[in-house]
């Protein structure tokens, strides 16, 4: 239950620590009360997530926190609107799925309408990843198969893609994804299932 009167002392650690204290949804009333102090409470909360997956939606680090950025000032635009129901990660998340998809397709447009890689300046298919040079062998293999993994992550369609990164690097239960996609547990059940088994073939065929 959010709670319709929430009492703030004026300041200092002790008000930082009673919004830490407070539910997303009451944070997100004391924003549309016209507080900002309660909208950076939520920023530290679930910046981390947010990046994470669109990294690894993306690929690319910068774009990922642009994107990151693009999803919060659209909830603080949206706070007077946004309607308390406990699932404020989940309006999030949703909200960074459809900015990951539209900065992908720009990208892919402005790759387009440049030419193409020649192919002694693009990498070998055997070669290391940059940075892991000088790493003890174990390491450097282990980011090796994490760097295989998350190259072919990246050619699963879109919604295959966010359900494996929600499940598997975030793991947010099936229940949780449904509520950020709008899709029944089942047809993710089936949808992560299948994308697992693309992505097991492609790194077996891989590695041979």
């Amino acid at each position: 239950m959010v709670k319709a009167d929430i009492k703030l002392v004026a300041g200092g650690s002790q008000r930082r620590q009673q919004l830490a204290d407070l539910s997303d949804d009451e944070l997100m009333l004391l924003c549309a009360g016209g507080q900002d102090a309660p909208f950076e409470t939520l920023v530290d909360r679930h910046q981390s997530l947010l990046v994470g997956y669109a990294m690894r939606f993306l690929g690319e680090r910068q774009l990922a926190r642009e994107v990151v950025q693009d999803v919060f000032i659209t909830a603080w635009e949206e706070r007077a609107s946004y309607r308390p129901q406990g699932r404020f990660r989940a309006y999030l998340i949703a909200i960074a799925f459809n900015r990951c998809r539209a900065a992908a397709r720009r990208r892919q447009s402005a790759h387009a309408r440049h030419s193409e890689v020649a192919p002694d300046e693009a990498p070998a298919a055997g070669s290391v990843s940059p940075g892991v040079e000088g790493l003890p062998l174990e390491q450097m293999l282990e980011a090796e198969r994490a760097a295989r993994l998350h190259r072919e992550l990246l050619t699963l369609d879109e919604r295959t893609r966010s359900a494996l990164i929600l499940r598997f690097f975030h793991g947010l239960s099936y229940d949780e994804i449904s509520a950020a996609t709008g899709r029944r547990t089942g047809t993710l059940k089936s949808q992560v299932s299948r994308g697992l088994r693309t992505l097991y073939q492609r790194l077996s065929e891989e590695s041979r």
